[in-house]
Formats: C-alpha cells, structure tokens, sequence
C-alpha cells in the first residue's frame, strides 16, 4: 500500500468528535497536540474532504465491476367450484364443491458490463485518484499547520509562565530594597526621595507583573 492510501486509511479510520479527550488540569505539549486533532475545526474539515475523496475513488472503481441483477417471484391462486358436466358434456350443479389451487414461480439473472465507453469511467477513476491526493497533500498541509500554531502557542504559555516568574521575583527584590531605604532613612541615611523612588520602583514592578501576568492568561485561554 503506498503512502497516500496509508495516509488515507488513517484518516477514514480517525476518531470521532463524539469521544474527544476531556482536557487535562497539566497539559502537556503531546495532550494539546491529540486535543487539537479531535477538535480543531480545520483539520477535522479536510478529515471530512479525505473521507469524501476516498468514496470518489470506491466509486470509480465501482464503475469496472459487472452489475448483477436478480428476482424471484412467487404466485398462488385457490378456487372453488359447485359445478360439473354430465355425459354429455354440459354443466350442471353438483351437491359438494370443488377446491383447486395452483402456484407458479420463476427466477432470473442477469449481469451487464460496459465494455467501452470513450475512456469515461477510466478519465472519472484518474480524477478521483487526482482529487484524492490533492485532499492528501491539504490535510498534511493543514496538519502542519496546526502543530506548528499549537506548538508556538505552547511555547508562548511556556515563555509567558516564565517571565511571571521573573516578575514575582523581581517585585520580591524591590519590596526588599524599599525596606531598606525606608530602614536608612529612618537613620538618616537615605533621603525622602530615595523612598519614594523605592515605592516608584515597587508600584512599577507591580504594574509589570499584573501585564505578565494577563499575557499568561491569554496564552493559557489560546
């Protein structure tokens, strides 16, 4: 079997919707990617155009196959009669009837094959075939689409993740440095201004974990 039909096959035989994944609570970058092909609503489209693309080819080939037609049919029929003939042949009445009953069936077969028809089932099978690996060629273009949007946004939440992180760490530092000014000035050795450059610094850093922190959320959502 050649790799389109591999291809194909894996594609007809493709888990449903109706059974989906649950999403995990921890997410791997594998369980986004498995999630992604039972849901994604490109890929499962050109699933669809695979599956469709594949009854093209079962029907063109269909066209070479001899077509076999057979029928049986039973009939029956009863009848009574009060009537029979004397000697001499006419009908008269007669004291008890009569019951006949007769049956007849029949059967046939009969097969045709289109031996010639100007190269048209032939030219239909070629296009089918053409179709289907053009379909082939879109769901590998759309399944490397996918993978490569869902591994970059991944990434993204990966990176995003991070640099919270980063952040918290940061805020932990100039929480630590406003107290040490506050405690020196307390001693005369920083200024006001030095303090209320280290609440600045504080507010700021504040400010840029929350904006981290909303990207993680969007990335996280993605």
């Amino acid at each position: 079997m050649n790799r389109c039909a591999l291809i194909l096959a894996a594609a007809i035989l493709a888990p449903s919707g109706a059974a989906a994944q649950q999403v995990p609570s921890k997410m791997t970058l594998e369980d986004a990617l498995e999630i992604a092909r039972e849901r994604n609503p490109g890929y499962r489209k050109a699933i669809v155009r695979a599956d469709a693309s594949g009854a093209d080819i079962s029907a063109g080939v269909g066209r070479f196959l001899p077509n076999l037609n057979g029928s049986l049919n039973f009939n029956g029929s009863t009848r009574t009669v009060f009537t029979g003939t004397d000697d001499f042949g006419r009908a008269v009445a007669t004291p008890t009837s009569r019951t006949f009953q007769s049956s007849s069936s029949s059967q046939s077969v009969s097969s045709n094959l289109t031996l010639f028809d100007g190269f048209q089932n032939l030219n239909n099978l070629r296009a089918a075939r053409a179709g289907a690996r053009a379909t082939l060629a879109g769901v590998e273009v759309e399944v490397a689409r996918m993978e490569a949007n869902i591994k970059r946004q991944f990434h993204g939440l990966v990176e995003a993740q991070d640099l919270v992180a980063i952040e918290e760490r940061m805020l932990v530092a100039r929480n630590e440095e406003l107290d040490a000014t506050e405690r020196l000035f307390r001693v005369a050795g920083r200024t006001r201004v030095d303090v209320l450059g280290a609440q600045v610094g504080v507010s700021r850093q504040e400010a840029a974990l929350e904006t981290a922190r909303g990207a993680a959320r969007k990335n996280h959502l993605l």
